[in-house]
Parts: structure tokens; sequence; C-alpha cells
């Protein structure tokens, strides 16, 4: 007699195989009529980089340790593909590893020009510890500190998002095989708020797990650029003249100390009537110094 078992016994190992795929794999780009992506390249959400944390809503994940992970529609290099990290603003009290209106468009070029990129939320400490009259505008609109110290919830603020990151690199470190993520080319890029915690990640808390090659500043800060040493790695800044929010004096500041301690690779451009968090205008016009500029370091560290 035949064996009549073999048809469903096949049929249900290609639905677990078929669904051990649809888990294992990214998430591909919706390709609309016009050719264009509603998410560039292959992409995968809301991977946990960190428990946690106990002192923040269960719901809240802007403030949860959370990672994207964006990746070229591409092959990947041999030894995977450079990583672009982006660190969101938001004024340590708000914003997302995926804005209101999507992925920063500079993320989405960098993919374009074949890097992948890692989107992070990190604790925000504001969102839950205010104080009236206290913010990063309050702060840093008319320039450096004298006494060359922020207000002492705005370090802390810093410090928090500082950690976030360190453990996000340390996430990446030990799991860039899996998404084909070269670890060893590594360019760490914030905005406003995550500018900040970009340059204190590099410059104040130095992470040993991964080298970060080259930093992208864009209208952040720095309370006492003093900080930065001539073992540090270049930064390109990006600062509007007319940023009301953190005042260009930084952008400024930080250039100076680069040239004072011989890192002359390091690039300050600065945008004539712009203001603050000028994405959009950044990715039209500087994209290609952007990328450039990485590449140029990833060869040379």
């Amino acid at each position: 007699m035949k064996n009549t078992q073999w048809k469903p016994r096949l049929t249900a190992s290609l639905f677990i195989i078929l669904l051990m795929c649809t888990f294992n794999c990214f998430a591909q780009g919706i390709t609309k009529a016009d050719g264009t992506y509603t998410e560039p390249g292959r992409y995968i959400k809301d991977i946990r980089y960190g428990n946690q944390r106990s002192d923040i809503s269960p719901k809240d994940r802007s403030s949860d340790r959370l990672l994207d992970i964006y990746l070229p529609n591409q092959k990947p290099p041999q030894n995977g593909f450079p990583v672009f990290i982006f660190i969101h603003g938001g004024g340590f009290s708000g914003g997302d590893k995926y804005g209101k209106s999507g992925l920063s468009p500079i993320c989405k070029a960098m993919i374009d020009r074949g890097f992948a990129v890692v989107s992070i939320n990190y604790y925000l400490r504001m969102k839950y510890h205010k104080i009236s009259g206290l913010s990063c505008q309050s702060q840093m609109s008319n320039g450096l500190p004298s006494d060359k110290k922020f207000h002492p919830l705005i370090q802390k603020s810093i410090e928090d998002a500082s950690a976030d990151a360190a453990k996000a690199l340390k996430w990446l470190k030990k799991n860039a095989d899996k998404y084909h993520l070269d670890s060893h080319s590594v360019a760490l890029c914030g905005g406003s708020a995550g500018a900040i915690t970009a340059l204190h990640t590099v410059y104040v808390r130095q992470p040993k797990t991964i080298k970060i090659k080259a930093v992208i500043n864009l209208w952040g800060a720095i309370e006492n650029p003093e900080i930065i040493t001539a073992s540090s790695p270049p930064v390109l800044t990006l600062h509007g003249d007319r940023d009301k929010l953190i005042s260009v004096k930084y952008g400024y500041a930080i250039q100076q100390r680069m040239k004072d301690i011989g890192n002359t690779n390091s690039m300050l451009y600065i945008m004539k009537n712009r203001g603050h968090a000028e994405y959009n205008y950044v990715a039209l016009n500087y994209m290609n110094e952007i990328s450039d500029f990485i590449k140029r370091q990833l060869k040379q560290w």
C-alpha cells in the first residue's frame, strides 16, 4: 500500500521553513509606482540592545533601549557594511529613532551610499524629570557656559543618553556578523541632543568596545571642548549661523579645539542664514561632504 502520509508532513515542513525565514529575514522596502521605496533597502525595527529601565513607563518606547537597522539593497561587502549610527534629537525629553516624518533624510542618503544605518532610542531623562525654565535652549542658546559646566540635570541627561549609546555600541560589536555589519568601520552621528550625546560618548566617555572613526556633529554642543584629546577621532560639524536653540559658538569652539590639538582632519561647515535642525537642507546640500569625510576616516584610522 502506498504511503499517503508524506503530503501533510511535507506541507507542515515547508510551512515551518517559511515561517522561520519570515522571522529571520529583514523586511523589504515597498516599491511605489514611481520606483521609490517607502523604506530604503532592508530593515528590522525595535531590536532590544539593553534591558528596559525600571523607572520608565512600560509603554514608553521612545525612552527604551531599542534600535532599528537599515541595510542597503545590495550584497554585503566581505567584511560587512560600514555603519552609520544615528542618535536623534529632542532636548532629552522627546524625539524617536523613527521620527514623525519617518527615517531622517540624512540616514536615507547614507543607505543609498552603501552604509548600514543603526538608529537608536535612549533614556529621555528630561521627559520624566523637569525643572521649570530649564532646557537645552536655556542653557546653550547664548554660547558656552562660563564655568564650562551645564546644569546638573542637563549633565545627568547627557550621561544617561551616552551610557545607552555605549550599550548600543556594545550590542553592535557582539551582533555585527549576524546583521552583516563591519564593527571596524563605524561613524557616529547625532542631531541636536543626539549630537550632544554623540560628542559626549566619543570624547568624554570614550568607549573601548568599538573604535569610532568619525563623528558627525549636527548643531550639537559639548560643555567643555578642552576635554577633547589629540587621540580623539575627527569630527565634521554642521551648524546654522542663525541657530537660536544651540549657539553656533559651539561649532566654532569644537573646531578650534581640534586645530589646537593638531586634528587637521576635522571640518566645520557654517550654514548661512540657517537655523536649528536643518535635516532636509543638509540632506540636499551636504551629503557628499559627509559621506566623503566618513570614507576618508575609515581608511585612515
